[in-house]
């Protein structure tokens, strides 16, 4: 399985679809390595964030896990993507939604 750190655009390029080259880019490479999957950790209460990785297909996995940061303590949730084989990838990226 692909650990998927972290993944950051400046203000002014969301919604231009930078992101989701970026995710999609990251994920090809993942499979052209042969994993299976990708996981990442999102912040329980970052409902854009969630609704990004959830439209790239990501799901929660039912994992969590709790940090201090900066004093106050915080939830992740981890999602995991399959990741499809490079002969069964669509020709195209999924249209902007």
């Amino acid at each position: 399985m692909r650990e998927l750190y972290a993944i950051y655009v400046l203000p002014e390029h969301i919604g231009t679809g930078t992101g989701r080259a970026l995710l999609a880019e990251l994920t090809d490479r993942a499979t052209d390595a042969d994993h299976a999957d990708m996981a990442l950790w999102v912040l329980r209460d970052n409902g854009p964030a969630r609704r990004f990785y959830e439209r790239a297909g990501f799901r929660p996995d039912g994992g969590e896990d709790t940090f201090l940061a900066g004093g106050t303590l915080v939830t992740e949730v981890r999602y995991v993507h399959p990741l499809a084989p490079p002969d069964v990838r669509p020709l195209t990226p999924p249209a902007a939604g």
